[in-house]
Parts: structure tokens; C-alpha cells; sequence
């Protein structure tokens, strides 16, 4: 027998085992077969659960969105005034083509700082956020704008021939070349406040705030016919940094403040002189009478209230007594407050300037005298040098005799 590869041979008794025959080897498998170990059932099936079938969701089908071409626009032409040449192509403004830029028209001129007329009531010089609109008087009429970078206060030369402007530094322009002549170099023309030039034409002054916000003001005096700085003099104030500046014609008293007490200094020597009462409501605009003598301060209406408190008070200099009070009534105050502020040349006038665009003038004491109404806010107020006309920044120009607004 082969098992395994090898030839194993049996005998029993000495008979060979190919000849026992089949019982034999019958017997032999049986007895290995209960010689071998039992054989272990088979475990009885778990009966597995039966699927749950999910049915199938087919997809409905997307609707495809075909693009609609969208028109291209087009272009609108800017409106112009009449006479302003426009191209019916515009192109844009490109390095290539910088040079071929020119301007075209310009409306309006940016909100003023401060206006001035020439003594001989030639010109009428507002400085702007763009320079300084310079006009024709009378009748008004525009005449140019000098290229002057973020100009602040001006001021005519008493033959009305030069203009001094406060910006970067002080610039003296000659009005018969419309070219600047001389610059000053003053370090607080690029914050003035104030700047008046004296009656004999040898000293500007200019008072601007403290550069780092303390409480107090700087005045500087030029000397113009040798072009020097002669004098730099602090002016304390009390409170907090100071709001409001103003100088007298004859640059010996200052009046200055930071939206608390009004303290008056003197220019000459930079000695506190006296503080103004205390007020309900904070003071604003102030200004100086022709000779010195009297000081106008505004207390605007600050609160929507249902009620007027505008009013102005006048105190004597410099002792700071209140000699006038004008006040308002009627209407909410907030929505007129009191922005601006101005004495006649001979002091007989003094006017007040309303955000409503409202320009109220009294004479003496009691109700305003008259009311004038204009088309732009009197940021600033000045009389004509005779004493005739009324200007305001925007530009309106009043006759006083009349009321009439030219």
C-alpha cells in the first residue's frame, strides 16, 4: 500500500496482506473509524434577518438654465453747465495719455475758512479747501483762484495791492501780477486762527493753538518790511485745548477758549488779564469791536429742547464786565444755532450769522433791527469798509440800508 509517497507493506500471521482479501481492510477502516475522535454536530443555522429593501429614489432631472446675454450699458454723459466742453467719447485717464488731461469746468470751491474785502472795496478774497477764490466786488463777480495749498486766513494790505494767506507758511501775493511774492515762514500758519494786519502796515499777527493740544494759543508778530519774526508769545487759557481764537484790530488784547471759560490775555506782553463769567451753555464764536473796546462772545443753543437759548453777550475789555445781552426766542435753538459773528467798522452794527442761513444785525441794545435771509449757512460775516454792505462766506451780499440782498 502507498500512503503518503512510501510503500508500506502488513503482514498478519505470516499471510500477506493483499491476500486477506477485502474484509480486512474493511475492518481496518472501521476500526480507525471509531478509534478517531467524534466528529461535533453541526451548529443549527441562525436564520440571518431578511434584508429590508430601500427603495431606490430615481433623480429627477435638473433643468439646465441657458445664460441670457446681458445688454452692455450704455455710457451716460455727465451733466455740464452750459459752455462746459465735454467729448461725446470720454476715455479714461491713463499714463499714456496724463498729458492730454486738462480741466474742464469746476463747481464750487470747497467750504470756507475765512473772507476778507480790500480796503478800497476792490476784491473779495475767500479762502477755501481749493485755494483762494479771489473776486470782483462790485459788482460780484468771479476773477480767479490762486493756487494756494489748504489756505486758512487772509488779509488785504491797506493800498489793497497785496493779499497775505495763511497756509504752509505766510504768503504774500501781488495783486497786479496775481504771482506770490514772498513766503514767511511761520510755524503756525498751517493751523491759523486769526491773522490781522495792523493799521501802519509793519506788523501781521497770527495766533493759532497749542501744535500739541495743550491749553493755550501762540501768537507770532512779523515785521514785513524786514520779513522777521520779531515776537513768539504764549497765551495760557484755561480748560481744555483751545476752540475759538480772536485777536483785537489793535492787537493788544486776545480772546480765547476751549469750549469752557473765556479767558482774555494780553497780546502784548502774553499775561492773563481776566476770565469771563461762567455760562449755562458753551461759549462759541467771539469777536472784537472796531476799537478794542468791547468783546461779543456767542452762546450757541446746544440742545433739542423745544426752546431758543442762543443769545450773545458783549463784556467791556479787559475787565470783563457784561454790558448787553441779545437774545432769541421762538422756534427749536438747535436748528439755528448761532455760528457766526461780526462788528461794523464804526461799531454801531453788530451781526450774528444762523445755521438756518438766517443773518440777524442789531443796533443797541433790544430785538434785532433786521433780519436777512440768504442761500448758503454765514460760516463767516464781514461789513464792507464802508459800512454799507453786508458779506457772508457762501457768498451773499447784502445792501444794509435796504435789506436787499445783491
Amino acid at each position: 500500500m502507498e500512503l503518503g509517497g512510501r510503500l508500506i507493506r502488513f503482514r498478519s500471521r505470516g499471510v500477506p496482506l493483499w491476500k486477506i482479501g477485502g474484509g480486512v481492510l474493511c475492518l481496518l477502516v472501521v476500526l480507525t473509524a471509531c478509534a478517531a475522535p467524534p466528529t461535533p454536530a453541526p451548529p443549527s443555522p441562525t436564520p440571518s434577518p431578511s434584508p429590508t429593501h430601500t427603495a431606490t429614489v430615481t433623480p429627477s432631472p435638473t433643468a439646465t438654465f441657458t445664460p441670457t446675454p446681458t445688454a452692455t450699458p450704455t455710457p451716460t454723459p455727465t451733466p455740464v453747465r452750459a459752455g462746459t466742453p465735454f467729448a461725446s467719447d470720454p476715455q479714461g485717464i491713463l499714463e499714456i495719455n496724463l498729458e492730454q488731461v486738462v480741466e474742464l469746468a469746476r463747481w464750487g470751491y470747497g467750504s470756507s475758512r475765512d473772507i476778507a474785502l480790500s480796503p478800497d472795496g476792490t476784491w473779495l478774497a475767500v479762502a477755501t479747501r481749493l485755494g483762494v477764490v479771489l473776486y470782483r466786488a462790485n459788482p460780484l463777480t468771479f476773477f480767479t483762484l490762486l493756487n494756494v495749498w489748504e489756505p486758512l486766513q487772509v488779509a488785504f494790505s491797506a493800498d489793497s495791492q497785496r493779499l497775505y494767506i495763511a497756509s504752509q507758511g505766510i504768503e504774500e501775493w501781488d495783486l497786479t501780477t496775481m504771482q506770490p511774492e514772498r513766503t514767511f515762514p511761520s510755524e503756525g500758519a498751517s493751523r491759523a486762527m486769526e491773522m490781522i494786519l495792523s493799521r501802519d502796515e509793519q506788523t501781521l499777527a497770527l495766533l493759532y493753538p497749542d501744535p500739541i493740544g495743550k491749553s493755550a494759543a501762540w501768537l507770532e508778530r512779523w515785521d514785513l518790511s524786514k520779513g522777521a519774526l520779531t515776537a513768539t508769545l504764549r497765551l495760557p487759557s484755561p480748560g481744555s485745548a483751545v476752540r475759538e481764537v480772536a485777536l483785537s484790530p489793535d492787537l493788544n488784547h486776545a480772546a480765547l477758549h476751549g469750549g469752557g471759560l473765556v479767558q482774555v490775555v494780553n497780546a502784548r506782553t502774553g499775561d492773563p488779564l481776566t476770565l469771563l463769567p461762567a455760562s449755562q451753555s458753551p461759549p462759541g464764536k467771539m469777536t472784537f469791536s472796531p476799537d478794542g473796546s468791547l468783546l461779543a462772545v456767542a452762546y450757541p443753543d446746544q440742545r433739542y429742547d423745544f426752546q431758543n437759548t442762543n443769545r450773545i453777550e458783549v463784556f467791556t475789555v479787559p475787565h470783563g464786565v457784561r454790558q448787553f445781552t441779545y437774545r432769541l426766542s421762538g422756534g427749536e435753538g438747535k436748528d439755528q444755532a448761532l455760528i457766526s459773528l461780526a462788528y461794523s467798522p464804526a461799531g454801531d452794527f453788530l451781526a450774528a450769522g444762523f445755521a438756518n442761513r438766517v443773518v440777524r444785525l442789531w443796533q443797541g441794545v433790544g430785538l434785532p433791527r433786521m433780519t436777512l435771509q440768504g442761500e448758503t449757512e454765514p460760516a463767516q460775516l464781514l461789513f464792507s469798509p464802508d459800512g454799507a454792505r453786508l458779506v457772508s462766506s457762501g457768498v451773499d451780499v447784502w445792501e444794509i440800508a435796504s435789506g436787499e440782498r445783491l
